[in-house]
């Protein structure tokens, strides 16, 4: 193998903190070019799916142990070859075709099935035209999906465990184009809609955060853990229909929303490593919202004096999904939601769009003039939803800072 120290690097167990950070350091150049042909060993497994589909390998972990860490993910997409060794056969994957000795890879392609990213999809982005950067901002959004699955012995480690592949993509996009805590500045304000999937687990959000990133960024958050454990939600407008029943989705930012500044402040010379914190300063249309647990809410800052104040009981489709198990208590019964954008779903059998509202909940950061983000909100719009006019036209524009 023609680099054996950066595939060590997702699989050797430190003891000391130090010795880590001053060992782990792989460069951009590492992660894309020193991986020609990588190698990798693990106990038997029973098919293939860890392979084709990074969603499921959770599923495998006791099989293919090696797949669920976090290093080892832009590794296999960055190599031009990847050798596996399984204790009863090997596999071998290109950037075309893989094969096994059982053969049922054999012809296959290495494409996935379209919900997770896949290899060939990175091989094919020097293929992107400018009418494609949706799509490959769609495909960012995938990737960091697949990514947030994984595992790592330091959740530091997140973002320059991406830092190849955010290299690669670089290549690609508008010249110049900054790269922001894991979300890039040509689609900035639809990268903020992602969701920590505590809304989809009936016991809450399970994630903790990460003090290190600025909230607004994904990378703020705890990642990984068992398959219990549910991913990010981020990417909808991309993703194929895998039944004949499933919708097309397609965002529309709202006119209104717009960014005024960003900064980072990256730890190191590498600008796609770990990030000290930021400051995002954002427009759009906000409203405070008092919740029902809480009779009694703390007034809203000075600098939001007139700000549209609603009681959450007015609502009949308004969800607040939370990043973190503790976010809504620490809010002290209000919140403030910011209006990004809306998601519109069509069916085949349906004449009219299915529209979900969407947006970030903040509370702000004591002794400042600043927020920080908490969750992210949906509105779902339908003839049966009551003030669902809120944000779109009685929510007046506010400028806030999010750090």
């Amino acid at each position: 193998m023609d680099s054996p120290r950066y595939t060590e690097v997702g699989c050797r167990i430190y003891k000391s903190r130090v010795k880590w950070k001053e060992e782990r350091k792989p460069s951009v150049q590492d992660a894309e070019s020193a991986s020609k042909i990588t190698d990798s060993t693990w106990c038997p497994w029973r098919c293939h799916e860890a392979l084709q589909t990074p969603r499921w390998i959770r599923y495998h972990s006791d099989t293919a142990p090696l797949l669920p860490r976090g290093w080892v993910y832009q590794e296999r997409f960055l190599s031009t070859r990847t050798v596996h060794f399984h204790a009863n056969e090997m596999v071998w994957v290109c950037n075309v075709s893989q094969r096994c000795e059982c053969k049922s890879l054999d012809g296959n392609p290495v494409h996935g099935d379209g919900w997770s990213a896949s290899k060939d999809q990175v091989v094919k982005l020097e293929g992107t035209s400018k009418r494609d950067i949706k799509a490959l901002y769609g495909l960012w959004r995938t990737i960091v999906e697949d990514m947030t699955l994984l595992d790592l012995t330091y959740e530091s480690d997140r973002l320059p465990a991406l830092a190849g592949l955010a290299s690669r993509f670089a290549k690609y996009l508008p010249k110049n184009e900054r790269y922001l805590a894991g979300l890039w500045e040509g689609d900035f304000v639809r990268d903020l809609l992602w969701e920590s999937g505590g809304g989809t687990q009936t016991a809450g959000p399970t994630r903790k955060r990460n003090t290190t990133a600025p909230s607004w960024s994904w990378a703020s958050l705890t990642w990984g853990g068992d398959e219990s454990a549910c991913g990010m939600e981020w990417e909808y407008e991309t993703k194929p229909k895998l039944a004949e029943w499933a919708g097309v989705t397609s965002y529309r930012q709202d006119p209104r929303t717009r960014i005024i500044s960003v900064k980072v402040e990256v730890d190191g010379e590498n600008k796609y490593g770990i990030v000290k914190g930021g400051c995002a300063v954002i427009e759009g249309a906000l409203c405070a919202i008092t919740l029902k647990d809480h009779p009694t809410a703390p007034r809203p800052p000075a600098y939001l004096r007139n700000i549209l104040s609603v009681r959450y009981g007015v609502f009949n489709s308004l969800h607040l999904d939370y990043d973190t198990s503790t976010a809504a208590s620490s809010s002290g019964g209000v919140v403030y939601c910011l209006f990004i954008g809306s998601f519109s779903e069509r069916f085949g059998h349906d004449s009219e769009p299915h529209i979900k509202h969407r947006g970030l909940i903040l509370e702000p950061v004591r002794k400042t003039d600043k927020f920080q983000r908490i969750g992210r909100w949906t509105q779902h719009i339908e003839d049966w939803v009551h003030n669902k006019e809120i944000w779109t036209k009685k929510a007046a524009v506010h400028r806030v800072a999010l750090v």
